[in-house]
Parts: C-alpha cells; sequence; structure tokens
C-alpha cells in the first residue's frame, strides 16, 4: 500500500500538477511576499525552480482571479517556446493539456510552436499573453491599453511575470503603471549572470534583510533570504538551489566546490 501511495503521488504530480504538484517552501514565501508587496525579485541560483515558480503562480492566479490577464516576458521567441511556455503548460491542470477551444476559451499547445498566437484563455475569461524583451525594445507600445491583473482577485493578484530579465528598469518601470489600474504585482524571476546590472541595483541598494540562511558551500555562512526594498515596495527572495530536492544539488555541489569561486558560488548557487 505505501509503495502505491508513493508512486501515485509522483504519477499525480506530473499528470496534475496543479491540483497535485510539489510546491517547495520557497514557493509560498515568495507567493506570501506577492501579497504583501506590489513586486518580487527571485533571485536564483542555477536549477533553483525559479522558472517553474513563475509558472506555477501564473497558472494559479489565472485559474483562480476571474477574469485576470497576465503577460509573461522572456528573452527571446526561441526561449518563450523552450523555457516559458512549456514550464506553463506543465503547470496546466490535466483536463487542459487537450486541445480546448470554444466561444469563451483557447487552449491549443505544441511543443514545436508553444501555445497558439502565443496566448491562452482560460474558461472563466482569465488570460495568459507571452512577450518578449525583444518585443518590447523594437516597440515599445507592446503594452498600450493592457490592464493587468483582475479586478477582483481570490488569490495574489499577479499582473506580470518576466523571466531571466537582464535589461534595464525601463520595462519594469513600464509595467508598473500598467499594473497599477487592478492593483495587480509582478514577479521578476533570475539568475543575475552579468552581475550588479542597472535592474538589479534598482531593487537591491540599501536593502534591509528580513531573513537569512545558512550557505552549505560557504562555510554555512549566514546570507540574505528575504530582503526588503528601501526605494520601493518589493521584496526579493534567494532561491538556493539546494532548496530544491529536485535539482540533482550534489552535482552542482562538486562542480561549484572544484571551481572555488566564491562570486561564482554566490551567483549559481
Amino acid at each position: 500500500e505505501l509503495h502505491t501511495l508513493y508512486h501515485s503521488a509522483i504519477a499525480n504530480s506530473e499528470r496534475d500538477p496543479y491540483r497535485y504538484g510539489f510546491i517547495l517552501d520557497n514557493w509560498k514565501r515568495c507567493e506570501q511576499l506577492l501579497s504583501q508587496h506590489d513586486a518580487v525579485v527571485a533571485l536564483g541560483g542555477n536549477r533553483a525552480s525559479k522558472t517553474q515558480l513563475g509558472a506555477h503562480l501564473t497558472v494559479k492566479c489565472a485559474m483562480q482571479n476571474e477574469g485576470s490577464l497576465i503577460v509573461c516576458f522572456a528573452q527571446n521567441a526561441e526561449l518563450s517556446v523552450l523555457v516559458q511556455q512549456s514550464a506553463i503548460f506543465h503547470q496546466l491542470p490535466a483536463e487542459y493539456k487537450q486541445k480546448t477551444l470554444g466561444q469563451d476559451e483557447y487552449i491549443s499547445y505544441t511543443k514545436q510552436n508553444g501555445f497558439a498566437g502565443n496566448s491562452l484563455i482560460f474558461p472563466n475569461g482569465s488570460r495568459i499573453l507571452f512577450k518578449t524583451y525583444s518585443q518590447y525594445t523594437q516597440n515599445q507600445t507592446v503594452l498600450e491599453g493592457l490592464e493587468l491583473g483582475a479586478f477582483s482577485p481570490n488569490v495574489v493578484n499577479l499582473g506580470a511575470w518576466c523571466d531571466e530579465y537582464l535589461g534595464g528598469p525601463e520595462l519594469v518601470d513600464t509595467l508598473s503603471f500598467r499594473l497599477a489600474t487592478r492593483n495587480s504585482k509582478m514577479l521578476l524571476t533570475f539568475t543575475p549572470i552579468e552581475g550588479y546590472s542597472e535592474t538589479v541595483r534598482q531593487f537591491l541598494d540599501g536593502a534591509k534583510t528580513i531573513e537569512t540562511k545558512e550557505a552549505e558551500l560557504l562555510n554555512n555562512r549566514a546570507l540574505p533570504y528575504v530582503q526588503e526594498c528601501s526605494n520601493r515596495d518589493a521584496a526579493i527572495i534567494y532561491l538556493h538551489t539546494k532548496d530544491n530536492p529536485f535539482s540533482g544539488y550534489e552535482r552542482v555541489a562538486k562542480e561549484a566546490l572544484a571551481k572555488g569561486d566564491e562570486s561564482w558560488i554566490l551567483c549559481r548557487v
């Protein structure tokens, strides 16, 4: 019986992660921070589950906040399909993984091309749109007229998710105005491989550390886990690779120790 329960739980989590998926503790903490602040920056190591966190929250908010509009940004069209749209599809309820076509809903997905029309519409009227940073760079009016989030949310009112955002603060500032109408929230998830960029500086300069977590690969040094921004209503959460039990952490740790580069470990792990 125990064997059956164990493998059924794993199978269900893959088949229908919306209902039966494993929710990591730092995902819960991130959602809590989003309920308290206008924006949350999730800075994570490699394989720390940043993208699955973003996809989980996007699908949850679209499913439970009727009539919501959530825009998801990725680096380019290829990565939007391969990474972000794939993660959203994985997090969908099982019944929506079959083609859903109707007057008020539209969900059509293939591994090769992602979601048809770079969007999906749920039966409750919620819509998820997929955009790229290059689209915004070429035409900064791509967000004009959009009222992001939901008018009457039942859970966190997510309106925008920016994955692996390495650009300047212009898009963040533009999204902030689009989010204001429905008082919705913004989630940014990325590994800051380009270092202390202007966007990182916007959020981290003068940030106050609220919680710390020990870094095993740095002699258990206490590092920030949750911070609050000093100049805007936003929080930062640091997702450590070790906190994702599906990350293959032992292999990552071995490679990190072999490098022996503290700055690399701080960024990547």
